[in-house]
């Protein structure tokens, strides 16, 4: 897919917000942010200014800049040569928008003071702008979440090849991350995490030397990274004949997530998923076992906007990318989630 219009299209919404709420120039360092909108993925350091006359400097390191396609003729390259500073190229981009008035998403008290020098401008940090754009997915991230999602699915056919008594978790983790590699991923979205047996009931439990016993649960949530998009799935496999308490467990989670998922469809607020699976949990008696919010965003992070939690005001929106992933754990006995990435449709969830 041509990436060019729908960057376009994400730079024009920024604008217009901006120019809405009277900012000069929108400042990001966070690279997720400057990903979102250049479409580049830089080893080290960048920045982008954000202009309401429309300017959209990028502000990158000599290292960078050759790997660096631009999308089009609307984004402006401030090369950071050897021996230069980017507050220097910062502050050139924002005096020549004119900027009094400057919001950045996230910055370092250091760099404020020397902006502010150098400038004269009102700076204000941690404008969200952005992060709340990139809640809602457009085609050219879905496409790219669905890759990460499909390379992520053929990592767990690969686990399960290898999962049986004997073998140890991070000999699990290893082959999964190597399934990934051999298969386009760029790499792992995050730690792949396995814990089986008792190591079950931790919920982030990094890959142990444990080895992997007949009766044990092992816990795998893992997800891929497709150019620069994440992927956040959770399984859990059952070793031989498993604990009767256990199966109940299984059963329990099962249905909670099949309850949220029905849930699903533009405008629902993401609360009432959470609620509806506190109080299943309620009825069932296993409320006390579930120790995290039901889910997150997915995307260039792997956890982004919206939260689904109580405390969440967000209503969902036709392409939101969440996860759904209850889980119940039981110190001593073991833990059981399951994790699916779901996109938000008018009327219903698309599991991706």
């Amino acid at each position: 897919m041509n990436r060019e219009p729908a960057l376009k299209n994400r730079f024009r919404n920024i604008v217009n917000r901006i120019e809405k709420v009277g900012i000069d120039a929108l400042v990001l360092t966070k690279s997720p942010n400057v990903v979102y909108l250049s479409g580049g993925e830089f080893v080290g350091s960048s920045i982008a200014v954000i202009g309401r006359n429309g300017i959209f400097d990028l502000i990158v390191s000599i290292l960078d800049v050759e790997g660096y396609e631009s999308p089009g003729n609307w984004v402006r390259i401030r090369t950071v040569n050897k021996g230069e500073k980017y507050s220097d190229k910062l502050a050139e981009s924002l005096l020549e928008v004119g900027a009094t008035y400057v919001e950045l998403d996230d910055i370092g008290c250091q760099m404020h003071e020397l902006l502010r020098k150098r400038t004269n401008a009102l700076l204000r940090s941690g404008n969200r702008f952005v992060e709340e754009a990139r809640a809602v997915k457009d085609e050219l991230e879905l496409e790219l979440i669905r890759e990460a999602g499909r390379l992520t699915k053929l990592s767990f056919e690969s686990v399960e090849s290898v999962l049986k008594p004997g073998v140890k978790e991070v000999e699990i983790a290893a082959e999964a991350e190597f399934a990934a590699r051999k298969r386009g991923a760029d790499g792992m979205a995050f730690q792949t995490l396995v814990a089986s047996g008792w190591r079950s009931a931790i919920p982030h439990a990094t890959a142990s030397r444990k080895v992997v016993e007949t009766g044990d649960v092992v816990v795998v949530d893992m997800g891929v990274k497709y150019q620069g998009y994440c992927f956040d799935m959770t399984r859990t496999f059952k070793v031989g004949k498993i604990d009767a308490r256990l199966e109940r467990l299984f059963q329990s989670v099962l249905e909670a997530h099949s309850l949220a998922v029905g849930l699903i469809k533009a405008d629902v607020a993401a609360k009432e998923l959470e609620r509806t699976v506190v109080e299943y949990f309620e009825r069932e008696k296993v409320k006390e076992f579930y120790t995290h919010s039901l889910g997150h965003g997915v995307g260039l992070e792997v956890h982004e906007d919206p939260n689904l939690s109580l405390d969440s005001n967000y209503n969902l929106a036709v392409g939101n990318v969440i996860t759904i992933e209850p889980g119940l754990y039981v110190k001593g006995l073991g833990g059981v989630r399951h994790e699916n990435v779901i996109s938000v449709g008018e009327d219903k969830a698309i599991f991706l």
